[in-house]
C-alpha cells in the first residue's frame, strides 16, 4: 500500500511540477496556460520526497542500500497535505470544461 502511495505521489508532483515533458506525457500546463504562474515552488520536502520516491521505490539503485532505519518512515501525512494544496490549486483554476464529469462535485481541503 504504501509503495502504490508513494507511486501515485510521484506522479502527481511530475504532473504539477514537469519542467520538460515529453510529449507524450501528461502535465498541469497542459490544462491551464498560466500553471507556471500559479504553481508554488516545489519544497525542499518534495523535492526529497520524489528523489526518494525515484531511488527508493520506482527504480532499482544502489542508494536503496544506503537508507538507514531512521530515515526510511516516509512522512505521508505531509506528503498528502503538501501535494494536495498544491493539486487544489489547480482544481480551483482549471477550465471546468477540460474536466470530466467526475470531477464536478469534487471538493478538495
Amino acid at each position: 500500500v504504501l509503495e502504490a502511495f508513494i507511486i501515485h505521489t510521484r506522479n502527481l508532483i511530475h504532473f504539477l511540477f514537469a519542467e520538460n515533458p515529453n510529449n507524450d506525457q501528461v502535465v498541469a500546463s497542459d490544462f491551464i496556460a498560466s500553471w507556471k504562474v500559479l504553481c508554488p515552488e516545489k519544497s525542499d520536502f518534495l523535492q526529497k520526497s520524489e528523489r526518494r520516491a525515484h531511488k527508493e521505490i520506482a527504480h532499482l539503485s544502489y542508494d536503496r542500500q544506503k537508507v538507514t532505519p531512521e530515515d526510511k518512515p516516509w512522512n505521508y501525512i505531509r506528503v498528502e497535505h503538501e501535494v494536495m494544496g498544491i493539486f487544489k490549486i489547480f482544481i480551483e483554476n482549471v477550465p471546468k470544461e477540460l474536466l470530466g464529469n467526475q470531477w464536478e462535485n469534487v471538493r478538495i481541503i
